[in-house]
């Protein structure tokens, strides 16, 4: 028990030798420790757990009477901290975005748990004779949603995009040390990863505009295709579509749900610069739309990286389009549409001038994944 901590609670000072007088005689066995009063429960007193609980002892004995009393109480109308105030933030923008929230248990079922982690890999539970089943803190919040998902599913509530805020408990390494403890904020869709991707890096941009997303490929226990949520080079989370396992788990026979899950502190960390309005663009921009010839091994983030490597300073944006595989396609190949959007804010750019743009990043497409032109 704090001293200061005693005092401040109460509102009275009490001296540090009558409340060991106090815990004394009521077989608490006191004795000053680093400022503190380090005490022995009885055993006959289990209802002693916490400091608060010495606090009431000392008080009950020495004499409630004590404590000063008002006719009025203050309350002091505090503003909504950072944390709260990013919480609702996301929560708009994701409205926006056609998601809903969804507040689920704690708890998840070992069958399901098991889902998403590596096998062999433990779990937090609770000893809880009246929780048999579904007793396991939850390591993460995709296998809730799913059940949301198939909730909805059955209720032939569709389309389904929701998301959840909430903290998941990773065991420690050392089993005397207590588990990581962080809150995630996840999202699963019953539409495309695509959809899924854009209300991610939309959510990280209206925290920090200028950030630097990227979906970089990696391969998750849970996932039959799934990718690292990279922030400025750091790994905030991980985003994918639902393997075909966890597809059966819960009878989705006609759905490919995706999912994302990053961690909330990494986005209270991305402070961005106030926005600075930028006057209407007073020059027209142009547009091309490319076809290329790629491999099927080559992702989009290769594509964009070897654009980005060339790209002159009156490339505004670059975006994908879509792929196509089938008829005039050879086998092992795929044709990957982009678009790209040229503007010069101290004039108006020449199609000579985009001409010559355009065939260095062609070149550059070339050298660095092999591309070649689609005529056809």
């Amino acid at each position: 028990m704090r001293l200061p901590r005693l005092n401040k609670l109460l509102g009275i000072e009490v001296p540090q030798d009558t409340a060991m007088k106090i815990l004394s005689a009521l077989k608490f066995e006191p004795r000053m420790q680093d400022g503190s009063i380090v005490c022995v429960s009885p055993t006959w007193r289990s209802d002693i757990l916490r400091e608060v609980d010495l606090i009431e002892e000392v008080a009950r004995v020495y004499g409630y009477d004590k404590v000063s009393t008002r006719r009025r109480i203050q309350i002091e109308a505090k503003p909504a901290d950072a944390r709260q105030k990013l919480s609702e933030a996301v929560g708009t923008f994701l409205n926006g975005c056609g998601y809903y929230e969804t507040v689920n248990v704690t708890f998840a079922d070992r069958t399901v748990a098991d889902l998403f982690v590596p096998t062999g890999s433990g779990h937090l539970a609770v000893r809880d004779v009246t929780r048999k089943t579904g007793n396991l803190l939850r390591q993460t919040l995709l296998g809730s949603l799913l059940e949301v998902l198939k909730t909805n599913v059955n209720a032939k509530n569709l389309p389904c995009c929701t998301y959840e805020m909430a903290d998941t408990f990773v065991p420690a390494a050392d089993r005397n040390s207590l588990p990581q403890e962080r809150t995630k904020l996840a999202l699963v869709t019953d539409g495309e990863l695509r959809q899924l991707r854009g209300a991610v890096e939309g959510l990280i941009h209206s925290i920090n505009r200028n950030a630097d997303v990227r979906f970089e490929p990696a391969e998750f226990v849970w996932a039959q295709v799934g990718a690292r949520i990279m922030v400025n080079g750091r790994e905030i989370g991980q985003a994918g579509v639902f393997s075909d396992v966890i597809r059966q788990k819960f009878d989705f026979k006609d759905l490919t749900p995706c999912g994302a899950e990053v961690d909330f502190d990494e986005l209270m960390s991305l402070k961005g610069e106030p926005i600075k309005i930028r006057p209407i663009p007073r020059f027209p921009a142009i547009d091309r739309d490319l076809s290329i010839l790629v491999s099927e091994q080559t992702a989009w983030a290769q594509i964009a990286r070897a654009v980005e490597g060339v790209s002159p300073a009156e490339l505004e944006e670059i975006r994908f389009v879509d792929i196509y595989r089938g008829k005039g396609i050879t086998p092992g190949k795929k044709s990957v549409t982009l678009s790209l959007r040229f503007r010069d804010d101290d004039g108006t750019l020449t199609h000579d001038v985009v001409d010559r743009y355009q065939a260095a990043i062609l070149e550059s497409l070339g050298k660095t994944v092999g591309a070649e032109l689609r005529t056809q």
